[in-house]
C-alpha cells in the first residue's frame, strides 16, 4: 500500500476542507436545533397491570366437588385486546377532565398549554356547535381579551370576571387570569399574546386515540402481564390517561363480576328457599314417624340402596343447574348484549363444539369492534362480520335447544330410576321402608342445604370485596423525556449529514481545485518524462541563475543542437511559461548561442518581456502576408537574445498557424538561430496549442506547484497523444 499516495488522495483533502467541514456541520446543528425547538414533542407514558385471568362464575365454585380452585380461560390474548374497545377509552375520558384544551399561538408554531394556563375559563355550552372548534384569545394587557370565532380576525373585547355569551358560537363565558400562576410566573402573559381555547367531545378525544399511540403488548402468552403505553404531545396526559385507562379497566372487571356474581347468587337463595321447606317437612315427618312407631335407627340392609338413590338425586340436581346455565345462555344470546361480559360453563356443559363457537363469536366481536374504528356501521366489512356473529348464534341456540331437549330426557330417566328405586323399597317391611324413606328424605334435603348455604356464604364474601383480582404493578408517572424528536438522535444525525457533505464537498473541491503539491502526483498521473525543475524565483534575484539547471539538462540531452524548435507551454495562465522561456533566452545567449524567443501566446498577448514593442510588427503580421523585414526582429534587455513579437493581428486562426507557409517560415528561422524558443498558448487553448506543438522539435510543458491543477494533468497526455505530439518534457516550477 503506497501510504503516501492515500495520505494525499483521502487524508489531504479532509485537511484542507476542514473549515469547510466544521462550517456545514455547525450550520447542520443549528438546522436541527431549531427543528427541535419547533418540532411537536411527542410524550410515551407506560403502566403495567398482571391480569387474573380466572373464571368466577357460579360452575367454578364446584359445588359438588371440594378443593378446586377457579381454572383459568384460555383467552388471555382476547382480554388484552379490551384494552382498546370503545366502551373502555369512552369510560377513561369520563373520568378524566380534558373537554377543555388551551393552546399558545407563537409565530412559528401553537403549543397545548395544560398546568401553565395564564387564565381560567367557566363555561356553559349553549349548543353542539360550540364542541370541536377552536375559539381565539388575544391579551389587550389591562384584564382585557379580545375574543374571535376565526384566527387573527379582531373581535369582541371581554373583560375578565364579565359574562360573555355568544349565539353564533353557542357559548357562555366567564374569563378569569389565573392568579397563582401570574404570581409565580409573570411572564406567561403579556399584552400581543394569542391563545386559543377548545371544548372537547368524547367522540373527538376517542378519535385522537388509535393503535398509533395506544400500545397494549403482553409480555408473554404465558405471564400474565401487559404494558400499556400511550403517546401524547403532554407528558400529564399522557400518564394520566394510561391510569385512567386501566383503572376503567379495573372497574369494569368488578362491575361484571358482582353482576356474575349477583345472578348467581340469586339462583343459589331461590334454591336454598325451597330446599329449607322441604327440609323442614322431611325433619318433622321423620321425628312424627320415630315418636308414633318407637322407631330409633334404621337397618343397614338398604344402605347401598340409599346411596345409589343418592348419587340419582345428585345427578338430577346437576341436571337442574345444567339446564338453568343452559338458558342463561339462551337468554343471553337472545339479548344482542355483548359477549365480552359473559363467560358460559362451557366445562359444566361439557360441549367443545359450543365451546369453540362461542370464543368464535367472542374473537368476531373484537375484529368488529376494530373495524367500527376505521369503517362505518353499515360498511360490507362490518356487515359481514355481523352476519358471522348472528349465524353462529342461531347455531349456538340450536345447539342449546337440542341440548335442553337431551336434559329433559335423562332427568325423565333419572326419575324413572328414582320411582324404580322407590318401588324397591316397597318390598321392604312397611315400617322401615317409611322409616327409611323418611330418613333418607332428611339426609338428602340436609346435605342439598348445607352446601348451598356453603356456596351462598362463597359468592357473598366474594360479591361484597368489591375487589378486582387483576393486580397493577406499575402506574404511569409523567416522562420527563420525549420519545419523538428524539433530541441525541436529531443532533447526531444533524451533525452525520453535515460531515458527510462536508466531507462530499471537500473531495468535490479537491478534484476540481487540487493543486499539484508533489513530484509524485506527476509520475502518478502521466508517463511524461519530468526534464528539470526551476526553483521558485526569489525576489531581487536574476531568473537565468533559476533556469541554469534546465538549461545544463536540455544540453546533456542534446535537446539545444542543429537550430531545434522548442515550445514552451502549460496548463493554464500564470504557471511561469513566458518568465522561464524569457530566461532560458536570456541564459543561452548568454552562452554564445543566438537564440530566437517568438511570442505566440494568444491568451496572453505582450507579456513582460515584449510590452516595450506591443505595437511592432510580428508573427501574427506574416501570417497576414504583411511585410516582415529586420525591423521586426530586436533585442531584448539582457544578453542580445533576439524577440519575434506577437503581432498587430493578434489572434491569427490555428489553420494560418499548421499551414505550409507557416512552416517554411519556421524553416526560414532554423538556418539562422541555433535555437527558436516558441512561447506557446496554455493548453486550455487546445486548437492553438496543438497547432504549434506540430512545429516544435522539443516541447516543454510547465507545471507550478501550487498552481497547476491535478485534474488538468489527467488529460494534458491524452490531449498531446490526440495531437500526435511527440518529444514531451516536464519542466517543474518553484520545487526545490
Amino acid at each position: 500500500m503506497n501510504l503516501q499516495k492515500e495520505f494525499r488522495t483521502l487524508i489531504l483533502p479532509v485537511f484542507r476542507g476542514l473549515p469547510f467541514i466544521i462550517l456545514i456541520m455547525v450550520i447542520a446543528f443549528f438546522i436541527a436545533d431549531h427543528f427541535l425547538a419547533y418540532a411537536r414533542p411527542m410524550y410515551q407514558a407506560s403502566a403495567a397491570i398482571k391480569l387474573d385471568n380466572r373464571d368466577l362464575g357460579l360452575q367454578n365454585f364446584e359445588i359438588f366437588e371440594n378443593g378446586k380452585s377457579p381454572a383459568f380461560t384460555n383467552n388471555f390474548l382476547t382480554e388484552v385486546e379490551l384494552f382498546h374497545s370503545t366502551n373502555l377509552i369512552r369510560k377513561a375520558f369520563d373520568d378524566l377532565g380534558f373537554n377543555l384544551s388551551f393552546f399558545r399561538i407563537g409565530q412559528m408554531k401553537t403549543t397545548e398549554l395544560y398546568n401553565e394556563v395564564p387564565f381560567e375559563i367557566d363555561y356553559e355550552v349553549l349548543g353542539d356547535m360550540a364542541y370541536d372548534r377552536s375559539f381565539y384569545l388575544t391579551y389587550e394587557g389591562d384584564d382585557k381579551f379580545f375574543f374571535s370565532t376565526i384566527e387573527d380576525r379582531p373581535g369582541k373585547e371581554i373583560t375578565c370576571g364579565k359574562k360573555y355569551s355568544s349565539t353564533r358560537a353557542q357559548i357562555s363565558f366567564v374569563l378569569k387570569k389565573n392568579e397563582t400562576l401570574l404570581a409565580a410566573k409573570p411572564y406567561v402573559l403579556n399584552p400581543g399574546d394569542k391563545f386559543s381555547f377548545q371544548i372537547n367531545s368524547t367522540e373527538k378525544l376517542m378519535e385522537g386515540v388509535d393503535k398509533n399511540n395506544l400500545f397494549v403488548k403482553p409480555i408473554d402468552k404465558e405471564i400474565y402481564i401487559v404494558k400499556v403505553y400511550y403517546q401524547h404531545e403532554i407528558a400529564e396526559k399522557a400518564a394520566l390517561f394510561v391510569n385512567a385507562l386501566i383503572d376503567a379497566y379495573l372497574a369494569e372487571d368488578r362491575e361484571v363480576k358482582n353482576k356474575r356474581a349477583q345472578t348467581t347468587l340469586d339462583f343459589i337463595n331461590d334454591e336454598i328457599a325451597a330446599v329449607e321447606k322441604e327440609l323442614y317437612r322431611a325433619e318433622k315427618a321423620l321425628a312424627r314417624f320415630r315418636k308414633k312407631h318407637g322407631v330409633i335407627n334404621t337397618t343397614q340392609e338398604t344402605d347401598a340402596m340409599l346411596r345409589q338413590f343418592n348419587e340419582y338425586t345428585k345427578e338430577k340436581l346437576h341436571y337442574d343447574i345444567q339446564e338453568v346455565e343452559l338458558r342463561n345462555v339462551f337468554d343471553f344470546l337472545s339479548s344482542d348484549r355483548s359477549l365480552s361480559g359473559f363467560s358460559p360453563d362451557f366445562r359444566a356443559l361439557n360441549d367443545e363444539v359450543m365451546q369453540n363457537t362461542y370464543v368464535t363469536m367472542k374473537n368476531l366481536e373484537l375484529e368488529r369492534m376494530g373495524l367500527l374504528a376505521k369503517h362505518s356501521l353499515q360498511s360490507l366489512e362490518v356487515s359481514t362480520v355481523d352476519n358471522k356473529i348472528n349465524a353462529l348464534k342461531e347455531f349456538t341456540k340450536e345447539s342449546i335447544d337440542k341440548k335442553l331437549l337431551n336434559i329433559t330426557g335423562k332427568k325423565k330417566e333419572v326419575a324413572a330410576s328414582i320411582k324404580e328405586m322407590e318401588k324397591e323399597f316397597k318390598l321392604i317391611p312397611d315400617k322401615e321402608r317409611r322409616l327409611l324413606s323418611r330418613e333418607r328424605e332428611f339426609q338428602l334435603q340436609e346435605q342439598t342445604y348445607k352446601l348451598l348455604v356453603k356456596k351462598r356464604s362463597e359468592l357473598g364474601v366474594v360479591q361484597s370485596s368489591n375487589v378486582s383480582f387483576h393486580k397493577v404493578i406499575d402506574y404511569a408517572t409523567p416522562p420527563k423525556d420525549t420519545i419523538s424528536p428524539n433530541k441525541p438522535l436529531m443532533i447526531g444525525l444533524a451533525l452525520l449529514v453535515g460531515l458527510i457533505i462536508g466531507l462530499f464537498f471537500s473531495y468535490v473541491w479537491h478534484f476540481f481545485r487540487a493543486r499539484l503539491n508533489a513530484i509524485v502526483e506527476i509520475k502518478e498521473l502521466m508517463q511524461i518524462p519530468i526534464l528539470a525543475s526551476v526553483p521558485k524565483i526569489k525576489k531581487k534575484a536574476l531568473p537565468t541563475e533559476a533556469v541554469l539547471p534546465l538549461f545544463r539538462e536540455m544540453q546533456e540531452q542534446g535537446l539545444l543542437s542543429g537550430g531545434k524548435i522548442i515550445t514552451i507551454s502549460s496548463t493554464i495562465d500564470g504557471e511561469g511559461k513566458s518568465t522561464i522561456a524569457s530566461a532560458l533566452a536570456q541564459l543561452m545567449s548568454g552562452y554564445g548561442k543566438k537564440v530566437l524567443l517568438v511570442d505566440m501566446d494568444f491568451d496572453a498577448p505582450n507579456p513582460g518581456y515584449a510590452k516595450e514593442a506591443a505595437d511592432a510588427l510580428g508573427f501574427s503580421d506574416y501570417l497576414q502576408q504583411r511585410n516582415i523585414g529586420s525591423e521586426t526582429l530586436g533585442n531584448l534587455p539582457l544578453n542580445g537574445a533576439d524577440l519575434l513579437r506577437l503581432g498587430r493581428d493578434q489572434k491569427p486562426s490555428s489553420v494560418a498557424i499548421s499551414s505550409p507557409s507557416t512552416e517554411v517560415f519556421f524553416t526560414h528561422l532554423r538556418s539562422e538561430y541555433d535555437v527558436l524558443l516558441i512561447d506557446t498558448p496554455p493548453m486550455k487553448n487546445k486548437e492553438y496549442a496543438s497547432a504549434i506543438y506540430q512545429h516544435g522539435d522539443v516541447n516543454l510543458m510547465v507545471f507550478k506547484k501550487n498552481k497547476t491543477f491535478l485534474r488538468e494533468l489527467k488529460k494534458i497526455e491524452s490531449d498531446l497523444a490526440t495531437c500526435s505530439v511527440t518529444n514531451n518534457y516536464v519542466v517543474l516550477n518553484g520545487f526545490s
